[in-house]
């Protein structure tokens, strides 16, 4: 009977959400949702979406999720590669099932969440049974539990086979990377988490903002939520954060009772932490967790065990993301794009050395459903189990930790060699001028000039001296003279997921235009 969920500030009870789930399991069964269909689930995140879920999985059918920002084109492939029997969705998305006949062309029921008719659309609260006690479909480990996509930042969008087996994984390890009790407050601001957390027993809090939409979050929203419900946690992308921490200095406003604050999706900067933990309570952490979607949580970290590494991301060693969780296997390989069928350890580079990180254990999953050739890329077999490429450059330390350097697509190869991005940000980032930067090449591969796109702070001018200032701050480390071209960008474009992943391949088209060169 612990309360799950604020939504509005309407609270809901476990008790109240898993009668919910019977009642929709029961009256989705009636109106033919079988075990093993899969179904393109496109709810927003509230107490009946999340009852809907549940009522899937009970059922042994396998939702599907898909990032509703992600593009036309892109969703439309996304939508032809599930081939979904079923689709319950918001009525926007029931309305281009109509246009897109042929992306959609193996659907069979389509059920949406508004109130509004569709023509071949049942209402979904018309799929609420009178009374639940559904028994649930027993599920085996490796029975598919769900299929969510990847972001597509750095390529294309993928479905990402989970099992039950892995879900129980991830539960256990997110529970530890978080450190959570039954009945702890959480705000969530990242939707795909809810499930971890009510997995828990968390007292979930969700606030009033677009979930696909997290830079466009008002701060003040987020705030209000924390306060008014005395959260000791809180789940949101890095720009979530960044605002938030600038409302909060300029309005000066504080977050007491705040005790963790998790960020994922993205490198977390320096600066980020200091100014979050400042408005946090007085033993407050910001903790950033490392994974993939393929993958994680692979490992974790905090703004207190991070303190000791600053020094040597501002020298260009890249961001240390902490030691891998147990379970977890964790090696660096060389830089290559080709597959790799089988493994060796001929493939693993020296400790320190820049390489491919590949991971392995019960959090990772075996495949690209209906991708071989993207699946061949991904894996790596080794005594009849999987490894998996997370297309990650970065390096292990002494002390085995991990530092994430880059994305393997976003290298930047030179007459000189290779650059990891993410080591020379790390460089600029220190300016307080700037808010962030992304490294990307220029010019024909193996000649590529290395450039510095800069996002500054407000208020902050783009000139010679700050230009000067930034070459200054590089020549004071290894990477001396490896960028001398900067161009300032207003706003970058970012991932539709978490809008914090910087989209190096689109910055690198418009830096080639600014620079006269082709692309």
């Amino acid at each position: 009977d612990n309360g799950w969920g604020r939504q509005g500030w309407r609270s809901t009870s476990y008790g109240a959400l898993d009668a919910l789930a019977d009642r929709y399991a029961s009256g989705l069964a009636r109106e033919g949702v079988r075990s093993g269909d899969r179904v393109l689930y496109m709810l927003r995140p509230s107490v009946e979406g999340y009852a809907v879920f549940y009522a899937l999985l009970r059922l042994g059918a396998v939702p599907a999720f898909l990032d509703p920002r992600m593009g036309l084109t892109r969703l439309l492939a996304c939508v032809e590669a599930i081939r979904p029997r079923v689709i319950i969705a918001v009525p926007a998305f029931q309305s281009l099932r109509l246009i897109a006949r042929l992306a959609f062309a193996g659907t069979e029921l389509a059920i949406t969440s508004g109130r509004i008719w569709l023509p071949a659309t049942r209402r979904l609260r018309r799929c609420l049974a009178d009374s639940g006690d559904f028994m649930a479909r027993p599920a085996g480990q490796d029975d598919e539990c769900y299929l969510p996509f990847t972001s597509g930042s750095t390529g294309v969008a993928k479905g990402v086979f989970y099992t039950h087996g892995m879900v129980r994984a991830q539960t256990a390890l997110v529970r530890q990377v978080c450190g959570w009790d039954d009945g702890m407050r959480v705000v969530m601001c990242f939707a795909p988490f809810v499930p971890f957390a009510l997995a828990d027993g968390l007292t979930v809090i969700l606030p009033r903002m677009d979930f696909s939409r997290p830079a466009d979050a008002r701060p003040a929203d987020i705030c209000e939520a924390m306060t008014a419900h005395a959260a000791e946690y809180a789940f949101a992308s890095p720009i979530v954060w960044m605002n938030l921490v600038r409302y909060g200095e300029r309005a000066r406003v504080g977050l007491p009772a705040l005790r963790h604050a998790i960020a994922a999706g993205a490198p977390v900067p320096p600066g980020l932490h200091s100014r979050l933990t400042a408005l946090m309570h007085a033993e407050g952490r910001l903790h950033t967790p490392y994974g993939a979607t393929e993958a994680m949580p692979l490992t974790t970290t905090d703004s207190h065990a991070l303190a000791g590494t600053w020094a040597a991301s501002g020298n260009g060693y890249g961001t240390c993301v902490g030691k891998p969780l147990p379970g977890i296997e964790l090696h660096v390989i060389r830089v290559a794009d080709d597959p790799i069928p089988e493994w060796s350890r001929d493939l693993l580079v020296p400790e320190g050395t820049i390489g491919e990180i590949v991971v392995g254990g019960p959090v990772v999953s075996p495949s690209y459903p209906h991708l071989p050739e993207e699946t061949a890329r991904a894996k790596i077999q080794r005594d009849g189990h999987c490894l998996h490429r997370t297309g990650d450059l970065g390096r292990v330390d002494a002390e085995g930790r991990v530092w994430f350097c880059g994305r393997k697509s976003n290298r930047i190869e030179t007459h000189e060699g290779m650059l990891a991005p993410v080591t020379i940000e790390n460089i600029f980032n220190q300016h307080p001028g700037v808010l962030r930067s992304a490294v990307v090449g220029v010019g024909p591969r193996g000649a590529e000039t290395p450039v510095a796109c800069v996002e500054l702070e407000r208020g902050v001018t783009f000139s010679r001296r700050l230009e000067a200032e930034l070459i200054a701050l590089a020549d004071a480390t290894p990477f001396r003279g490896a960028v001398t071209r900067f161009l300032r960008h207003r706003s970058f474009p970012v991932d539709p997921r978490h809008n914090s992943k910087i989209r190096r391949e689109a910055l690198a088209v418009w830096a080639a235009g600014k620079l006269g060169h082709h692309a």
